[in-house]
Order: C-alpha cells, then sequence, then structure tokens
C-alpha cells in the first residue's frame, strides 16, 4: 500500500534497485572495515571485549547491521573491570 513509500520504511528503502545502485559505492569486502573505522573515529575501543558480528545476509535476517544491543562495561563491587560484549 501507499505506506511503504514512506520514509520510515527502511525495508523498502534498502530493496531492490536502490541496494543494486548503492552496492558499487559500499561493497561488503569493505564492511568490517567500514565497522570498525566509524566506531574508531567516534572514539570506541574495543580493548577487552566479546564481539560476535553476523554480517551475512540471510533469509529472515534483519538487515541492519548497526543494530545490537551491547552488555556495557561496568566494575564489579570489587573493582575489577567486566569489559563489554
Amino acid at each position: 500500500g501507499p505506506e511503504a513509500l514512506e520514509p520510515w520504511n527502511t525495508g523498502y528503502m534498502l530493496a531492490g534497485e536502490t541496494t543494486r545502485d548503492q552496492d558499487p559505492y559500499f561493497p561488503f569486502g569493505n564492511a568490517l572495515a567500514a565497522w570498525s573505522q566509524t566506531f574508531a573515529g567516534l572514539g570506541i575501543d574495543y580493548k577487552g571485549a566479546r564481539m560476535r558480528l553476523d554480517l551475512l545476509d540471510r533469509p529472515g535476517k534483519y538487515s541492519n547491521g548497526f543494530c545490537h544491543w551491547p552488555q556495557c562495561a561496568w566494575r564489579r563491587p570489587n573493582g575489577s573491570w567486566v569489559p563489554s560484549q
């Protein structure tokens, strides 16, 4: 219906011709480097963190690569550091 064209329908905006047209500018082969450079540019580092990256497309997978719910770093009552993951 007409709601498919609304600007917040990112599934529609990322499908079909838009994806094909943007692929030459954002090749998958550069995805991990672009991801890490983006966070490094924001001053975020990964020292001691455990990371699980799932960058491959598959049926039924939500396509937002930056949508994740990390566990924030924190300190235990004894003062020891628990890195984010």
